[in-house]
């Protein structure tokens, strides 16, 4: 009777290993495939709708469309760049050419989606997403048809990233503040941060690969994340300081994400390793979340 049970614990114990393998193995899936981007872009630009007081509405409808959107242009952008002349050697270029079958039936698949949630928005927002959809062509021009445009990608992508995260809010507000326009320049210039601080990690893991630090030195990438931060901190005292206020709140938010990415920029040898620093820098754009 003994054995048996013991039988049964054992089988149990393996089977629930064979599970949790299961999770992480989809968990690193969907890691991978930039899922977690789309989460943060579902974040940020929820934070936004709700500018100026907190309480205004949310529309859901442009939430999916915006996430969509961005889940859509990280997937082209790692495939367009494994067709480039020079081999990709990050996680994720590698994850996207084993995959790329999958995740190309998956974007058709967001296009299908987003084409059906147009019909749920106005017409303001459709010529927005028109205009989104011209830059992000002229984007992708660019970079592929132009020798440096490749290495440049750190300043023209959150160009796109803000025209959605932050357009798409504005576009259907009745009225935008100015402290919100202030909020949307300080986003702008983390993802710019952000985007830096990636290339800078990356060159240290393989001088080889091809990003901004092919044209500006990596100690000049590390200044200009330091100079950032201290231009976003500069804003947030100068204009939100005094009150506790939603907007006040966000722009705290905003510079404790600018501050972190620096202090990860300050101690390249602990988050370099494993891609720590990708992991943190990422998901500090959930911490959005502590004001809702």
């Amino acid at each position: 009777m003994f054995g048996l049970c013991l039988f049964y614990v054992n089988k149990g114990f393996i089977y629930s290993l064979m599970f949790l393998r299961q999770i992480k193995s989809l968990f690193s899936w969907l890691y991978l495939a930039s899922f977690h981007v789309v989460l943060a872009v579902s974040v940020c630009t929820i934070a936004f709708f709700k500018l100026p007081d907190g309480h205004a509405p949310i529309n859901w409808w442009l939430v999916l469309l915006t996430s969509n959107s961005a889940w859509i242009i990280y997937i082209l952008d790692r495939i367009i760049d494994n067709y480039s002349a020079e081999t990709q050697n990050t996680n994720r270029h590698v994850f996207h050419q084993k995959h790329q079958y999958t995740l190309q039936t998956a974007v058709v698949s967001l296009i299908i989606i987003n084409i059906s949630v147009l019909f749920f928005v106005s017409f303001e927002i459709i010529k927005l997403g028109i205009g989104t959809l011209l830059l992000v062509g002229f984007y992708f021009l660019i970079v592929q048809k132009t020798k440096k445009g490749k290495y440049y990608k750190e300043f023209m992508m959150p160009i796109v990233f803000c025209v959605a995260i932050c357009g798409v809010p504005f576009t259907n507000s009745s009225s935008i503040n100015l402290s919100s326009w202030y909020l949307a320049f300080m986003f702008f210039l983390i993802v710019i941060q952000n985007l830096l601080a990636f290339s800078y990690f990356e060159n240290i893991e393989n001088p080889e690969i091809d990003n901004v630090t092919k044209v500006i030195s990596p100690q000049k990438v590390r200044k200009y994340i330091f100079r950032l931060s201290g231009i976003i901190i500069f804003i947030s005292i100068i204009f939100f300081t005094g009150g506790i206020e939603y907007s006040n709140k966000m722009a705290l938010i905003l510079a404790s994400i600018s501050i972190l990415v620096s202090i990860i920029v300050s101690n390249p040898k602990y988050f370099s390793l494993n891609e720590r620093y990708r992991w943190v820098i990422d998901f500090t754009l959930f911490l959005f979340l502590l004001i809702f």
